[in-house]
């Protein structure tokens, strides 16, 4: 996989409301799409990690989503990828 320049984590949280929600240009069930870059889904990294919920269900997914490891998933941690430049320091 290559190294990864910037992005969007939801670690923890929950999304309710009335409708439907769009995260990560989710759409439901393919899970994704990838808008104006077709042809360029290898580039992306789009993953679910133990979602929960009416449309958890990954079997419908875009066939382009990935399946990470947990050694994978590391590079997605606070510390690797969120706070790599301790920026947060300044904040907390």
């Amino acid at each position: 996989m290559s190294k990864v320049r910037g992005g969007f984590i939801f670690k923890g949280g929950s999304v309710v409301g009335i409708g439907h929600a769009y995260l990560g240009r989710a759409y439901v069930p393919r899970g994704w799409n990838s808008w104006n870059f077709k042809n360029h889904e290898s580039d992306f990294t789009y993953v679910e990690v133990e979602c929960k919920g009416s449309e958890s269900d990954r079997r419908q997914r875009v066939p382009w989503m990935k399946n990470l490891t947990n050694s994978q998933l590391e590079q997605f941690s606070l510390s690797s990828f969120i706070n790599k430049d301790n920026w947060l320091s300044n904040f907390l």
